[in-house]
């Protein structure tokens, strides 16, 4: 299978692209931009996140940290 083949940029371009906007933030025509570190397990799923660069909006921090606790990466160990 092609398990475990991408590489880091592409994890992160991918999860990038999937995350959904919050409707209240589009509402309200909020943009943030905000930083995280996520270490991985093994299995792929995230196992820590810090907030490097925080959000000024709180809709965003909570969009993201939903979206990561449904996401399992796929890159190599």
């Amino acid at each position: 299978g092609t398990e475990g083949t991408k590489t880091l940029q592409e994890e992160i371009a991918e999860f990038q692209n999937r995350l959904s906007y919050p409707p209240l933030a589009y509402e309200q025509r909020l943009e943030d931009d905000c930083h995280y570190r996520v270490t991985v397990a093994e299995n792929g799923t995230p196992k820590n996140v810090v907030v490097t660069k925080p959000c000024r909006y709180s809709v965003f921090d909570s969009r993201v940290m939903r979206q990561l606790a449904e996401w399992k990466f796929d890159s190599a160990k």
